[in-house]
């Protein structure tokens, strides 16, 4: 269990993690099942970590191991649950001679939530949870490709035009899935999965990237309330 940051250090954490996140350098990805994954600019969180005084790697140990936690569980109204299974957990780890710090884990743990509800957490970020979640159709878990070449049988020579096999994984969780989450149990979430693979040519990754993008222009428009 990580030992428990001094606030100063979390608030420092929190001030850098509000940065990136308002210039788009940490951007969020949703699971199947709203967990949350996070991809941060590796040159920006430098710059940033240097100007708030602290080492990156302290952010990332406080970030993946206090405020990422935190802001799922606020993000899925589950603060009380979080605050109970890291009580226990912290518990475990302090000896009797602090008990002070046991006592004040709660309160302390609830200041850290509320902070970081408040400059972490946007209706954007909740509407996109709640997206996820509600889906009655199955959700996208993992995407792949590689790039190969045929081989003609008879002569064992390799056709001179390469192709790309695309496959993406998706799945339908159990409808309880919401209650197996806790903060210190990442484990997968039951559900069926299905996969969708097939070969194109430079043509056919035209016509899906084009696809895609007109899918995306769409969204952004729907966002601005361009489209009814």
């Amino acid at each position: 269990m990580p030992e428990i940051p001094p606030l100063d250090q979390f608030q420092k954490v929190l001030s850098v993690a509000d940065s990136l996140f308002k210039g788009n350098q940490i951007q969020v990805r949703f699971g199947p099942t709203g967990r949350m994954r996070f991809i941060i600019d590796e040159s920006h969180l430098k710059h940033a970590a240097t100007l708030a005084g602290i080492e990156e790697r302290t952010f990332r140990e406080i970030f993946d191991s206090e405020v990422s936690p935190l802001l799922e569980a606020v993000i899925r109204g589950a603060v009380d649950q979080y605050i109970e299974t890291s009580v226990r957990s912290h518990a475990r780890a302090l000896s009797a001679q602090q008990k002070e710090v046991r006592d004040a884990l709660p309160s302390r743990i609830r200041e850290e939530a509320d902070l970081v509800k408040r400059f972490l957490v946007t209706p954007e970020l909740r509407a996109r949870y709640l997206v996820k979640v509600s889906s009655k159709h199955p959700r996208l878990r993992t995407s792949s490709w590689e790039v190969a070449n045929k081989i003609e049988l008879s002569t064992k020579e390799p056709w001179r035009q390469p192709y790309a096999t695309i496959s993406y994984e998706t799945t339908m969780p159990e409808s309880s899935a919401g209650a197996l989450w806790f903060a210190f149990f990442p484990t997968e979430v039951p559900g069926r999965s299905e996969f969708c693979t097939f070969d194109c040519d430079e043509g056919d990754l035209d016509d899906l990237i084009q696809s895609l993008q007109d899918a995306k222009t769409a969204l952004r428009k729907a966002r601005k309330g361009d489209v009814t």
